[in-house]
Formats: structure tokens, C-alpha cells, sequence
């Protein structure tokens, strides 16, 4: 993994996420992650061509099993190794896509960056982890019973606009989850058997609505263990914490009897991050390497200055992106001697930069906030 320049890393492209423009949907139905994970589509020159997603193509009812996947291309986000966090929540929210390429500047393919590594670096910032604890949103469940067949759950999507669908016995216990890709898949791979429109005319959609309202397949046939379940009463720390380093973007509250509650899901826990990056700028920032000399009381003393510059800059430009180094000179005695400090803030329109060298480490921070307000000043 590599770092972005916003602090965070970059993921290396699996194979298993890769696939060739002139595959049919059949070919690659089943490699699909989940709803949020894309595959990357090159060509035979292994030119990237683009995006293909579940959206596009399962939920796609003018795709049927043999369309090729360069019908069903979407052009990702041009994302930088230097594109600022908030902005990458924001078109992963848009998008709904939790994974989206890294390009470089000659629009190569560098990697991948992927929202629960965002998040999790974000929950390191104090101001984020009490915006979120306090903000994150639960929904409430949506049942259907187990007996139920896949017309049944194919008119409850339609009629609920829900995308999962929690499945309970006849005692209301969680038997599992269902998801409109669990059911829409098997139209789309290969198989014998065909369960696609047989109508003729040109501008009927090759994806028979009619026939999965009327199949008959039991739903237990699709349900998949695609989401943790934890028990009443819950904590927040915890179900955030979970969400992001689960490989499941879906959390089920349970009471003791295992009859569902509530659920959390990481498209929720995305939003709220997008609200809060969107109206706290200071919490976009980075503080690295600060002396062990320092006390804790320092630390958070430092830690509040350069945020309450960078809500005053805020007010006059959209920050991007805070960081804050700093770099220690020892004597051969280990004692230091020299601190050196450097602090940038990048907005929307102008980036500002400061550095100061200095025996006394306050004084040096306090001084590189001052320039870097003095630039802010003078370019207003």
C-alpha cells in the first residue's frame, strides 16, 4: 500500500476486480463483491476503458446475460493521489461505489482507494469521532418472511425503494438477509435454462419484469449472511467500528431473542462523514511527528490552535486539507536543541504554507500560524 498525499492509503488493484471490455455481463455476474465494489474494465492494449458496476448492469433492465460490458461503461471520477478526502466521500456517496480508482497525472491507473480505509483514518480525529458518535443514523428494518418467494421480495424492492430486505421465521427471528442483487443475479448468469423476454419487439426491455414477479422460487434459496448482527443494547463506538473493518456494510441490531431492531449500514455511516467533512473543515487535518517531549496538555494545546486558524480561513475559502509537521534536532545527548515546524492548508483556491525553525516549539507553531494567516490575509 501506498500513502496518498492526504494522508490515507492506496490499495493495489486485485485481479479479481479486473475484467476485459468484451466479456458479456454472464462472464463477470458473479465476480461482483457487492453492490459498491465497481470492476475495472480494460482492453486488449490494457488501456483502462472504465467502470462497470451492478447498478449498470443487473439493475439495468435494457441488459440481459450476453450483453458486453462496453455497453454498460460508466467513467469514474478523475481522483488524484492529492484529491482532498472530503471530496472523495463525496463522490463515493454520489456514486454509491465504496471503491474508485487512483489515477496519476498521465491518467494511469495507480491503485484503488476504498471509503472503510477513509473512515477509519478519519475516526482518529477527535472532532469527527464525536461529530459521528453523536450524528450516525439507524434505520428501521424492513422484514420479510422466510416462506415468502422471489415475486413476493422483488414487490417489496419496488414498493419500499430498498435495496435489502432483513428475512424473519414465523417467531419474527432473524433467519438471514436478502438483497435485490441475491435475486437479480441468477437472470444474469449463465445457465440452460432461459429467463429472459421472449417478446420480439425492438423497444421491449430484454429484462422481463413480468417473469420475476412470478417466480416462484423460494426465498431461502437467495439469502446470504451479508451483515454482522449484534445484540440490544448496542454502543455506537462499536457498530461504527464494525461497519468499517467488517467486509459486510450492513449491521443488524438484534434483541435477545434475535428479533431484529434496527439496522446500520455503511452507506448511513458515509453520508454523515460527507455532512460533517462538509461543515467542520478543521477536522480534515493531519498532525504528524509532533516532539515526545511534549506534554498531553501541549499536544491538545497545538492541536486547537491550528484548528481555530483553520475555521478563520474557512470563512474565507473552502479548506481542503490541513497538515502539520514537525521535525526534532538532538544533540549527542538526545536532549533537543532545534525544533523545525511546517504547516500548509490547502483551500479550494489558494494554498498556504509556513515553516519556522526555532528552540522553543510553541513559539515555533504560533509563528508558522501567523504566516500562514498573513498569506490567507493578503490574498483575500
Amino acid at each position: 500500500m501506498n500513502n496518498l498525499n492526504n494522508g490515507f492509503k492506496m490499495q493495489v488493484i486485485p485481479s479479481r476486480l479486473i475484467c476485459h471490455i468484451d466479456n458479456k455481463i454472464s462472464a463477470i455476474v458473479n465476480r461482483f463483491q457487492n453492490t459498491h465494489t465497481p470492476l475495472l474494465v480494460y482492453g486488449d492494449d490494457k488501456k483502462f476503458m472504465g467502470l462497470v458496476t451492478v447498478q449498470n448492469t443487473l439493475f439495468n433492465r435494457k441488459h440481459n446475460s450476453s450483453t458486453l460490458i462496453r455497453s454498460c461503461l460508466i467513467t469514474p471520477p478523475r481522483i488524484l493521489i492529492d484529491t482532498p478526502i472530503g471530496e472523495i466521500l463525496r463522490v463515493m456517496s454520489e456514486l454509491k461505489l465504496y471503491t474508485l480508482p487512483v489515477f496519476d497525472e498521465s491518467e494511469k491507473v495507480i491503485g484503488l482507494v476504498k471509503v472503510k480505509s477513509l473512515l477509519k483514518n478519519l475516526m482518529s480525529n477527535s472532532v469527527f469521532y464525536e461529530e459521528i458518535l453523536e450524528n450516525m443514523p439507524k434505520r428501521n428494518i424492513l422484514t420479510i418472511p422466510e416462506k415468502s418467494n422471489i415475486g413476493n421480495v422483488y414487490q417489496a424492492f419496488q414498493k419500499y425503494s430498498v435495496s435489502r430486505l432483513i428475512v424473519v421465521d414465523s417467531n419474527k427471528k432473524i433467519k438471514g438477509m436478502v438483497t435485490k442483487r441475491d435475486i437479480f443475479a441468477p437472470y444474469y448468469s449463465s445457465s440452460n435454462k432461459q429467463r429472459f423476454s421472449t417478446r420480439s419487439k425492438v423497444k421491449n426491455y430484454s429484462f422481463d419484469v413480468e417473469k420475476i414477479k412470478q417466480d416462484s422460487q423460494l426465498l431461502m434459496k437467495f439469502v446470504s449472511p451479508i451483515f454482522n448482527e449484534l445484540y440490544e443494547p448496542i454502543d455506537t463506538y462499536k457498530v461504527i467500528q464494525t461497519l468499517i473493518t467488517s467486509r459486510y456494510n450492513s449491521i443488524v441490531i438484534v434483541d435477545k431473542d434475535r428479533q431484529p431492531l434496527f439496522i446500520y449500514t455503511t452507506n448511513d455511516l458515509l453520508k454523515t462523514a460527507v455532512w460533517i467533512t462538509q461543515k467542520t473543515p478543521a477536522l480534515l487535518t493531519i498532525i504528524s511527528k509532533l516532539p515526545q517531549e511534549l506534554s498531553e496538555e501541549e499536544k491538545k494545546k497545538i492541536n486547537r490552535e491550528i484548528r481555530s486558524a483553520a475555521v478563520w480561513i474557512n470563512k474565507q475559502y473552502k479548506i481542503q486539507l490541513v497538515r502539520f509537521s514537525s521535525k526534532t534536532v538532538y544533540n549527542p545527548d538526545r536532549k533537543p536543541i532545534l525544533f523545525e515546524v511546517k504547516l500548509k492548508i490547502t483551500t479550494d483556491s489558494a494554498t498556504f504554507f509556513a515553516s519556522s525553525k526555532d528552540r522553543d516549539f510553541m513559539q515555533n507553531t504560533k509563528e508558522a500560524i501567523n504566516q500562514v494567516k498573513k498569506q490567507a490575509r493578503r490574498d483575500s
